[in-house]
C-alpha cells in the first residue's frame, strides 16, 4: 500500500553544498554533494550547508520563484493573461480547479519538502548543541532559527492554500460562508498535517495505513506555528545575529520571524479581534529588527524605485526576504519574467484604475505596472517592471518592508472601527507607504486623504483604503489571494475583456485548493486520521469534488 507521496519525512535527502561562505554557497547555487540526511547532519558545517540547501527548495519556480507570486494574483483580480497566453497556468486563471491539477501538487509537495527538511535541521541542531561550546551553540542557534522560520513560511502557505481561513469560522464577523458542516470555531475546522520539530522524525519510510499521523485542527495548526516562531525568535536572540550578515535578506532573519508572526495574528484577528493588537505589535518588532541593508523609510524617488527591481547583486533597502537568482541560473520558460512577457501576464485594469482614478499621476508605482509607461533605458520590456525581461533573471521579492506598515494600518483600521481622523497609528502607517510613494503628499495626511480617501460612505472605509493600497504596492507578488480570504472580500470579474471568465461576488473566503489526489490516494489516507478540507469533501473514486460550485462565466454568487 502506498505511503504518503509528498510529506517526505522519511528518506528525505538534504542538499549539502560544502563551501565555506554561507552567502556565497547560496549565490553559487551548485550543490557539490547530496547525501542522506541521517549521514549529513552530524557536523556543524553540514548543518550550515543544509540550512542553505533549504533555500534552494524555496527558490524553485514551482514555489516562490514563480508559481506562488503569480497564482495568488492570477486566480483573483490583480493579474490577467487575456492578451496572449500559450497555456501556462490557464486552468488556474479559468478556475478549472481539480484535485489532479499539477500546480496543486507542486505547492503542496514543495511546502512539505521544505517543512520536512527544516525539521531535520532543527533536530540535528538540538542534538549537536548538547555539550557544545558557546560559539558552536550560537552557530547552531542561527541554523535552528533559520530552519524554524522557513518551516513556518511553508506551513503558512499550506494553511493559505489548503485550509479555509480563520475568517471562515461560523461565528466570525462578515458574510456567512456558504458551506454546510463547517465548524463554528477554528478548533472545529481542518488544519494541516503537522510535522514535529521537537521530536525525532521517522526515517524508516513507515508513513502508511498504520501511521498515527493525523490532520490537526486549524487552531492547533496556528498554535504550532506560533510555538515555532517563538522558538525561532529565542534562537535568533541567543545567536546574537541573523544567519548571514551580508545579503541578509536572501535568508530567514529575526525580522522575517516577526513578520510571519504579524501575518498569523492578522489572520486570527478576523475571528478574535484581540489578535489585531498583537499583529500591530509584531509588525513593530519586525520594523525594529530589519535585516542588514534594509531601511524603515521606503523609496520615494521614481527612478530609484524602478531600478531596484533590476539588480541581482544585492537585496534592495525594502527587502525582508527575497529569492536570489544569478546569471548562471537557467530558468528559461519557467521564469517569472517570461510569465509577464511572452506568456501574456499583465496587471489587470482593476489595479491600473487605482492609479488612474482621481488622476493619481504622482504615484511612482504607476509606471511599473503600465505598458504605456515602459522605460526602454531600464530594459523593461515585460508588462511588469518588477520582473524586467533582462536575461530572464531577477530577484523575486517574498517579504518587503511596506507590508509591515500596511499590517499596522489594517490592524488599526479594525481596532478603531474605521475612524480615519482620530487614529494616529493608522495615519502614520499610511503616510509611511502611500505618503512616500506619492511624491505630491510630502507627509501631509490631509492631502493624502483629499486625493485617495474620497468615498467616505463605504463600509469600513479605513480597511478598504488599506486593501487598495496593498493592491497598488503588492500587485504581481501574490498577496491578493491572502488579502481577499482574510478579509472576506468577495471576488468579482467585471467583464470578459480583462478576464477569461466574468462573475460577480464569488465568496473566495469559503474556497481552498484541494489536497492533491496523488496524496490522498495513499494508504495513510485510508485510516480516517487524515482529512480533506471542508470545501472538497465529496469523494469520487480517487478525485474530490467541491461542495460549493466553482465560479463560472456569468455566475452570480453571494448571499
Amino acid at each position: 500500500m502506498k505511503s504518503l507521496k509528498y510529506i517526505a519525512i522519511a528518506g528525505l535527502t538534504l542538499l549539502v553544498l560544502g563551501l565555506n561562505s554561507c552567502s556565497q554557497e547560496f549565490l553559487d547555487r551548485k550543490p557539490t554533494t547530496a547525501v542522506n540526511n541521517d549521514e549529513a547532519l552530524t557536523t556543524v558545517t553540514n548543518i550550515q550547508s543544509a540550512t542553505v540547501g533549504l533555500m534552494l527548495y524555496f527558490a524553485s519556480y514551482g514555489y516562490t520563484g514563480r508559481n506562488l507570486p503569480v497564482i495568488g494574483d492570477l486566480i483573483t483580480d490583480n493579474v490577467t493573461t487575456i492578451k496572449g497566453n500559450s497555456g501556462h497556468l490557464l486552468d488556474i486563471e479559468r478556475w478549472n480547479i481539480s484535485s489532479s491539477l499539477g500546480e496543486i501538487s507542486t505547492i503542496w509537495g514543495g511546502s512539505y519538502q521544505i517543512a520536512s527538511a527544516a525539521a531535520k535541521v532543527v533536530q540535528a541542531c538540538e542534538k549537536l548543541s548538547e555539550g557544545a561550546s558557546s560559539d558552536t551553540k550560537k552557530t547552531l542557534d542561527k541554523c535552528k532559527a533559520s530552519a524554524l522560520t522557513v518551516k513556518v513560511f511553508a506551513e503558512y502557505i499550506l494553511t493559505q492554500y489548503y485550509c479555509l481561513p480563520y475568517s471562515a469560522a461560523g461565528n466570525a464577523p462578515g458574510p456567512q460562508v456558504p458551506l454546510n458542516g463547517i465548524g463554528s470555531t477554528p478548533a472545529e475546522m481542518n488544519g494541516i498535517i503537522l510535522i514535529p520539530w521537537n521530536e525525532p522524525v521517522s526515517s524508516d519510510n513507515a508513513i502508511n495505513a498504520n501511521s498515527t499521523l493525523e490532520t490537526a485542527t486549524l487552531e492547533e495548526t496556528y498554535k504550532h506555528m506560533h510555538e515555532e516562531l517563538e522558538k525561532a525568535i529565542e534562537a535568533f536572540n541567543n545567536s546574537s545575529k541573523d544567519f548571514s550578515s551580508s545579503n541578509a535578506a536572501y535568508f530567514p532573519t529575526l525580522c522575517m520571524a516577526y513578520t510571519l508572526q504579524a501575518r498569523l495574528y492578522l489572520e486570527q484577528g478576523y475571528y478574535d479581534a484581540t489578535y489585531f493588537q498583537k499583529a500591530f505589535e509584531a509588525a513593530e518588532l519586525a520594523l525594529s529588527n530589519l535585516p542588514n541593508g534594509a531601511q524603515k523609510e521606503l523609496v520615494g524617488d521614481g527612478q530609484k524605485f524602478l531600478e531596484q527591481y533590476r539588480s541581482i547583486s544585492a537585496p534592495t533597502q525594502e527587502d525582508i526576504l527575497t529569492v536570489n537568482f544569478t546569471t548562471s541560473d537557467n530558468l528559461s520558460a519557467n521564469s517569472i519574467n517570461n510569465m509577464f512577457n511572452s506568456y501574456g501576464a499583465s496587471v489587470s485594469k482593476d489595479v491600473i484604475n487605482l492609479f488612474e482614478d482621481y488622476n493619481k499621476t504622482n504615484d511612482i508605482r504607476r509606471a511599473i505596472y503600465s505598458e504605456t509607461q515602459e522605460t526602454p533605458s531600464l530594459e523593461m520590456y515585460s508588462s511588469c517592471g518588477k520582473y524586467p525581461n533582462q536575461n530572464q533573471i531577477n530577484n523575486v521579492p517574498v517579504l518587503r518592508v511596506p507590508e509591515l506598515y500596511l499590517i499596522k494600518a489594517e490592524a488599526r483600521a479594525n481596532i478603531s472601527n474605521g475612524d480615519l481622523d482620530n487614529d494616529d497609528d493608522y495615519k502614520a502607517a499610511m503616510l509611511a507607504t502611500l505618503g512616500v510613494r506619492d511624491s505630491s503628499i510630502h507627509g501631509d495626511y490631509n492631502k493624502l486623504k483629499e486625493i485617495y480617501f474620497k468615498e467616505t460612505n463605504r463600509d469600513n472605509a479605513a480597511l478598504q483604503y488599506v486593501l487598495e493600497e496593498r493592491r497598488r504596492e503588492f500587485a504581481t507578488e501574490g498577496h491578493r489571494w491572502f488579502d481577499m480570504r482574510r478579509t472576506k472580500t468577495a471576488l468579482t470579474h467585471k467583464n470578459n475583456t480583462d478576464y477569461r471568465i466574468a462573475f460577480t461576488d464569488y465568496p473566495i473566503y469559503a474556497f481552498a485548493f484541494p489536497i492533491p489526489e496523488s496524496e490522498t490516494n495513499t494508504g495513510a489516507w485510508q485510516n480516517n486520521r487524515l482529512k480533506q478540507n471542508e470545501f472538497w469533501r465529496i469523494k469520487n473514486g480517487d478525485s474530490w469534488s467541491p461542495v460549493y460550485e466553482l465560479p463560472v462565466d456569468g455566475g452570480v454568487y453571494g448571499n
